[in-house]
Formats: structure tokens, sequence, C-alpha cells
């Protein structure tokens, strides 16, 4: 009980423009510690600095410890947006240098300040710019409230809302559906490449209304996530289904990476159907790994595995000694 409301009190803390504030001091002593030893700011290096899409080009943006914005721009009309703005000046810089444009709109997957902490001074920057979350989303300076369903143009490229409680009350995804090529789906904290965000304020009843919204989504569609925690998700999967050969493969090639601090994402929805342990609580063996037989039971039993047996996940090798040879 104690530890419950200590949690309560540091996620109040959190939320609050005093967490805010904390947030971009962290932020800001990270960039002139790193610039000052000739380091680069993004935590990952990665493949291509623009993924070049039918309709769209998406730049991944690695910011902080383990966060992940995204610029998308329209083809047709170079417009930009940026999604989950957690650092104003680099985001703004990137946009400026590799895209040739401000940012015009802002698309905020939740409220947590390392996804919405840059709005403010985003707006300074570009005043005409347009914000979007979720309308119960506890958000400031929110130019246009959206609900599941609800569509944002960017330029010529529908952007769909999906409403994915479970890590915040308001959490959403963005979806864009090409005219060729593979969706898009840009997940925030609702799901990872291999596993989803915390439950903070979800009930496994909507959190299972969130995994079945995400499982009839296309399975070619490609999961950009808002963190990178492979490293971690896959562990607590090896550790749940620990004879998965697609898991144990996509744990190699994530162990290969991240030794040479490259990003994993994005994933696609197919892959994470074959070894998210979240999105499989309907077949035998994750039932049998939490000794459920009901899905919304396998839920419960896989966030308090998660909880309860993370010194036991946290240093599992991703790599079997057998798999290395």
């Amino acid at each position: 009980m104690v530890i419950r409301e200590c949690f309560r009190c540091f996620y109040h803390i959190y939320n609050s423009r005093l967490g805010q504030w904390l947030h971009n001091c962290m932020t800001h002593n990270r960039h002139y510690r790193r610039l000052r030893s000739h380091q680069g700011l993004e935590h990952s290096h990665l493949d291509d600095f623009i993924l070049d899409f039918e309709d769209v080009r998406v730049r991944i943006v690695p910011l902080a410890r383990t966060n992940y914005s995204y610029l998308i721009q329209d083809k047709a009309t170079n417009e930009v947006a940026v999604i989950d703005p957690g650092d104003a000046d680099y985001l703004s810089h990137v946009a400026g240098s590799e895209m040739g444009q401000d940012i015009a709109k802002m698309l905020i997957t939740h409220k947590h300040w390392d996804h919405a902490a840059g709005m403010t001074q985003l707006f300074k920057r570009y005043p005409e710019a347009r914000s979007f979350a979720y309308h119960c989303e506890k958000v400031e300076e929110v130019t246009d409230r959206v609900g599941d369903g609800d569509t944002i143009q960017l330029g010529s490229v529908t952007i769909r809302v999906l409403h994915t409680p479970g890590h915040t009350e308001g959490s959403v995804c963005f979806f864009v559906q090409q005219s060729k090529g593979p969706p898009l789906l840009f997940t925030g904290d609702t799901l990872f490449l291999g596993g989803m965000g915390a439950f903070f304020e979800g009930t496994a009843p909507t959190i299972l209304l969130t995994i079945e919204k995400l499982l009839n989504l296309p399975e070619e569609t490609l999961v950009f996530p808002g963190h990178e925690y492979s490293d971690t998700t896959l562990r607590f999967g090896l550790l749940m289904e620990p004879a998965n050969e697609e898991l144990r493969a996509k744990a190699h090639w994530v162990a290969m990476r991240r030794s040479k601090y490259f990003c994993t994402v994005p994933s696609t929805l197919s892959e994470e159907r074959s070894y998210n342990p979240f999105l499989r609580i309907k077949t035998h063996s994750i039932m049998a790994a939490t000794s459920t037989t009901y899905p919304i039971r396998t839920l419960i039993a896989l966030q308090n595995n998660r909880i309860a047996r993370r010194n036991e996940y946290k240093n599992l090798p991703l790599v079997r000694e057998e798999d290395s040879v």
C-alpha cells in the first residue's frame, strides 16, 4: 500500500508542470554533456536518415536515452508533422536541415513529458502550427481535440486516430494507409517491439480491447514505437516463451543491432504477432506459461509477471551460447 501511494504521488508530480521542468532540465543537461564530449544527440544509429515510402517520408529521430520522435512529410505538398515532440530544439533543427520545412502539425500519442514537453517551444517557433491529442488526454496547448476514428490531414495524406487506452486513458496510435505499400502505425507507448507500455491508467478489459484493435490492422503494417526497449521486452518474451523460434531469431538480430547501437525500429504487426507476448494472449504457449485459460486472465498474469519477475529476466541473455555459434 505504501509503495502504491508513493508511486501515485510520483506519477502526479511527473505529469505536473514541475515534472515538465525536471524533464526539460534533464534533456538540456544531456545535450550539453554529449555535445561537450563531441557526441551526437541521438541515442541510436540509423541505417537510412529518411525512409522514403509511396506517399510520405519518415525521419526516425532518437531522443533522450530511449525515446523516438518521428517527422513525417507528405511528398505531394512537403508539409511536415512531428509525432511526439519531446525535444523542440533538435526536432526543429532536423525538420529544417533534412526536410527543408517548418513543422506544421504536432501529433501527441499521450501526455507524458518525454513525448510532449517540446510543444511550448515549438509553438513559439511555429505560431501557426496545430497540435492534436485525444479529447480526454490532459495535454495543454492542444489546438485540436480528436476522437477514435477521426482523421488528421497532412497535405494530401490522411492520418487516422486510433484510441488505444492502457498506458494512459487518452493514449492513441496514428495510422497512415498509403496508396501503395505498407500502412504505417505510430504507437507511442501503446505498443513496443516485443512488448507494450506499462498499464498506468488502464484496466484489463480496456487493454484487451486495445490489443484486439491492433490485431485487426493489416499484418504488413509497419510499427513505429515510442521507445528503444527491444532488448528488455524480448528478454521478458524469452522468459515467457523460451521455445519460440521466431522470438529467438528476433532476439539474435536485436542483440547484434544493439551491440553496435543501431535502432531496431520499425517492426511489422506480422512479426509482433509471432513473438510479442501481449499480442499472443490467446496462444496455447502463453496461456501455459501463465497457467491461465482465458485471455483476460492471461493478460493480467503477463502484467504481474512483468513486474514481479523483472530481476529474473532483465539479465537474461538474448542469445543462447548454442545460437551464437
